[in-house]
């Protein structure tokens, strides 16, 4: 069930939500497969991303962080055009920050807000950038931090945006099958939504299904049951394919003598 959330999640275009969506995917680079959610120390995605001419944009993201030391960037660099968004640790890993960073072609603009994303479940993060430069930020529907940047966001067309995580443990060689995070959905899209359009954006993607860890045992329970019912059907058929098709036989009644000793 969480696998087929997953691909209606990957499956559903932006024009549903009646936005252009501003990515193209590329390839993945690493040991992952092409299909895969899941990201370790040596695995990225990338994504072409085209121009965005109104100079707005939303950015949607599921992830799940494996460890309170995970990190999860979306990283886009062309001289100083480029995008920034992510969850950071600070220095002393007590606290998250949910960090938005876009050049204007001469500087770096920076936005952001302290955050509590738990690991070992689906979290949604999503920003805003308004043509005004004001930068909104949400997790899991609800507003962390809203700032005016005063810069509208400049994007060079055609260049490539990397999706990774990332931990201090993992940047101190911990082995290259070490699972740091998974992606559920990643969407960029060409205008600002307004809080409603994130919080149905985020009700959309939360299911107890699709959204978190269940123990396999009841789906394994009802496909045992179902493969029963199947196996029980199919070996009661001849038998009776046999009893509609045997013609009746008369029954003879006897008379039963009862000896008295």
């Amino acid at each position: 069930m969480r696998l087929v959330a997953l691909i209606f999640l990957f499956a559903g275009s932006a024009q549903s939500w009646g936005h252009e969506s501003l990515l193209v995917k590329c390839a993945n680079h690493g040991a992952s497969e092409i299909h895969s959610a899941v990201f370790q120390t040596n695995t990225s995605r990338r994504y072409e991303i085209r121009e965005c001419k109104s100079h707005a944009l939303t950015i949607s993201a599921w992830i799940w962080l494996s460890t309170p030391q995970s990190s999860f960037f979306a990283a886009n660099d062309a001289f100083f055009h480029g995008l920034v968004f992510g969850v950071e640790r600070s220095k002393n890993g007590g606290q998250q920050r949910l960090m938005t960073c876009f050049g204007t072609g001469k500087a770096w603009e920076k936005a952001g807000g302290f955050i509590d994303c738990p690991s070992g479940c689906w979290n949604h993060l999503v920003t805003t950038i308004e043509p005004t430069g004001r930068v909104t930020e949400y997790l899991n529907g609800q507003p962390v931090v809203s700032t005016s940047t005063g810069k509208q966001i400049e994007i060079v067309p055609g260049t490539a945006l990397s999706v990774m995580f990332g931990s201090e443990a993992s940047a101190s060689g911990a082995p290259a099958d070490t699972e740091l995070g998974r992606l559920g959905g990643f969407e960029i899209y060409d205008a600002a939504m307004n809080p409603s359009e994130v919080k149905a954006l985020y009700e959309a993607g939360h299911t107890d299904e699709s959204r978190h860890a269940h123990p396999l045992y009841p789906t394994t329970a009802g496909v045992g049951l179902v493969l029963g019912l199947m196996v029980l059907s199919f070996s009661l058929k001849p038998r009776v394919k046999k009893l509609l098709t045997t013609p009746a036989v008369p029954v003879q009644h006897r008379r039963r003598a009862i000896s008295p000793y």
